[in-house]
């Protein structure tokens, strides 16, 4: 059986680009110009992986991410011609896999659609959680827990703890944590974004703030205490 994509761009030549592209790699294609039809066409046809643009005339782009994420465990492909590494990072905390900025190289594209895809078939049988102290972090759910209470972070960030976890104690460069996660060249601004993101939540769940700890010009490092503070 073919894997299914659907592509919802406003663009009507890229939509067509991408359809004889994608089609060329054996997927079953179907194309939607709007989010409100994107959104209709994804609860109908069930893809396996969605490349959605980030502007769309009806429908913010990542709003629509967060509503397709609803509908779908489908790998989801943002396209964005925004720079700054935020854009990308509201992106991935609302359900995104993967993200290609605009002008894109079409090889790169496809093998970024072939990663996700693959990607969300490993996050469909990853097994186990990652337990350090208090902190329980479930990668293949996106949860993370500590002391019993949910820490409320998105997928990609619990995929950043639990590799941090995993590795608790060692410093872990910035390069390696764009490496584990997106198998390829990455601005490492994205990671500063999540770690900072990351220890705001930590705090808040009463983890030390200083649980995420930096090495300078080196990485980051976990250090989780092993019994929460009362």
């Amino acid at each position: 059986m073919r894997p299914r994509l659907v592509v919802v761009d406003d663009e009507s030549d890229l939509r067509e680009v991408l359809t004889r592209l994608f089609r060329g790699e054996g997927y079953d294609v179907r194309v939607a110009a709007t989010g409100s039809e994107g959104l209709r066409l994804i609860a109908k046809f069930r893809p396996d992986v969605i490349i959605l643009d980030i502007r769309l005339p009806d429908i913010d782009g990542v709003s629509l991410c967060k509503r397709a994420r609803e509908l779908t465990d489908a790998s989801i492909v943002m396209l964005t011609a925004d720079s700054a590494p935020e854009t990308a990072v509201r992106a991935l905390n609302l359900g995104a896999t993967d993200y290609v900025r605009k002008p894109f190289d079409i090889d790169e594209l496809v093998a970024r659609v072939a990663a996700a895809r693959r990607r969300g078939g490993q996050e469909e049988s990853d097994s186990g959680a990652v337990e350090l102290g208090p902190l329980t972090v479930d990668e293949s759910k996106g949860l993370a827990t500590y002391s019993g209470q949910d820490i409320g972070l998105s997928g990609t960030e619990a995929r950043v703890l639990a590799y941090l976890a995993r590795h608790a104690g060692r410093v872990v460069s910035k390069q390696r944590l764009l490496e584990a996660l997106w198998e390829d060249e990455r601005d490492a601004h994205l990671i500063e974004v999540f770690i900072s993101s990351l220890r705001r939540k930590l705090t808040t769940v009463g983890c030390p703030p200083d649980a995420i700890r930096t090495a300078r010009g080196r990485g980051y490092w976990l250090e989780i205490p092993s019994t929460s503070a009362s």
